[in-house]
């Protein structure tokens, strides 16, 4: 069951001598945010930080699952973790509604992989090394060489609307294409004519 379900038991509630039917019982499912797990239907999803080795390297995983047993989650050496995509367990996640708990959804892995702020010249020369790569970089002529740097959100000005960080523009309003049509730039739209 999850939350929102509830269950009846007919005929359970109060008892009042001058009504020939009880009243029943209604019991109402709510679920308590887990410390580890995420519900999402018969998933278990879950999110765990690992460092960049352990994403290359591999690693073993101890996870408690609800029901007490202890499941190790293997990643073998060689096998490399992609942050943009799910890991899963068959069969570990919750009891499917109507299967007496014979089929279960899946255990559901985000791994979230911690990059180092900087490397030293050694660290830097034995990873491209392990990984096949140059320690110099290729002369480009013509261009002017720029640095690139974290991007910091500017700060809201005060009294002002709103500004979404993630939106850079180079100048101009953040709604340029609410303008005249609600086309960007501010052209008109077409229609099409109905025969």
């Amino acid at each position: 069951m999850k939350k929102g379900d509830h269950q009846r038991f007919a005929g359970e509630g109060d008892q009042d001598p001058n009504m020939k039917i009880n009243g029943d019982v209604l019991i109402f499912i709510a679920s308590k945010p887990h410390d580890l797990f995420r519900r999402v239907g018969s998933h278990l999803l879950v999110n765990h930080n690992i460092t960049l080795q352990q994403a290359l390297c591999g690693f073993e995983l101890p996870v408690e699952h609800l029901d007490g047993r202890v499941l190790v989650i293997k990643i073998p050496a060689g096998q490399c973790i992609d942050p943009n995509f799910a890991w899963t367990v068959n069969r570990e996640g919750m009891p499917l509604p109507g299967t007496g708990g014979v089929q279960r959804g899946n255990l559901v892995f985000h791994f979230e992989v911690a990059f180092p702020d900087s490397l030293t010249d050694a660290q830097r020369t034995a990873i491209c090394s392990a990984l096949g790569g140059s320690t110099s970089f290729p002369t480009v002529e013509g261009g002017k060489k720029v640095t690139l740097k974290n991007y910091v959100p500017p700060k809201p000005k005060r009294g002002g609307g709103h500004r979404d960080p993630r939106m850079m523009h180079m100048g101009g309003d953040d709604d340029d294409d609410d303008d005249e049509g609600g086309q960007p730039g501010g052209g008109q739209g077409v229609q099409c004519q109905q025969q």
